[in-house]
């Protein structure tokens, strides 16, 4: 079954400039997806702009960028955003790294990068340089494309970011309840979503045991 036909798109924004931004947060319906896996995820994705041949803006689909991100990355730039724009660049440097070659979603099999940077832009009016954040997209050793705002519009996207971020995280968390998944070919329930099977009595409660001269014993999580 293809992966990429079990994704179900809950919401978009896009951010169109010299060239087009999008954030979508999607959905997973897979009834096979690893127990480990999060269902709710975004992706990001910057598209070229350019001219058609009448001379009016268009975006070269082509072109496109695509990279598959979790909300602790999107908000990790969300970050990053603000830093820049506050002038902390040195707290703000971060970037998602993705090899497509790994990726369910196809992208060519080439690295792809999405990162924050500052530059500074002459006005029209050769008034004084204005400061500008870009975030930037680049795929393999190819130059980097992105959109780029002024410092309060980039505190602005860095909001939106994390309220969809925040969406994604709040969607997982509520369809959190039962887990179920495969580990090593087996199948695995979480214990604790699961009640007393019907016309069963629940067993009693262990007593618990007594300390023993060696102190508490600790007991690990398991590792997922």
């Amino acid at each position: 079954m293809n992966q990429q036909s079990t994704l179900q798109n809950i919401y978009s924004r896009s951010f169109p400039a010299n060239n087009l931004l999008e954030i979508s947060l999607v959905k997973d319906t897979n009834p096979e997806l690893a127990f480990y896996k999060n269902k709710h995820f975004m992706f990001l994705s910057l598209t070229p702009g350019g001219q058609n041949d009448q001379g009016q803006r268009t975006f070269n689909k082509d072109g496109r960028i695509t990279l598959k991100v979790e909300a602790e990355k999107v908000k990790a730039l969300a970050n990053s955003l603000r830093a820049y724009a506050r002038g902390q660049a040195q707290m703000g440097q971060f970037a998602v790294f993705a090899d497509s070659s790994k990726s369910s979603y196809g992208g060519g099999g080439t690295y792809k990068t999405v990162f924050v940077s500052e530059f500074t832009q002459q006005s029209q009016q050769q008034g004084p340089e204005q400061k500008k954040i870009a975030l930037s997209f680049k795929t393999g050793q190819n130059k980097p494309i992105g959109v780029f705002w002024a410092p309060a519009e980039a505190l602005a996207v860095a909001d939106i970011f994390d309220f969809i971020a925040d969406k994604s995280l709040e969607l997982e968390f509520q369809s959190g309840g039962q887990q179920v998944g495969k580990v090593n070919g087996q199948q695995y329930t979480n214990p604790a979503a699961q009640g007393p099977v019907q016309g069963q009595q629940a067993p009693p409660p262990q007593q618990p045991p007594q300390q023993s001269n060696y102190g508490q014993m600790q007991i690990d999580e398991p590792p997922f």
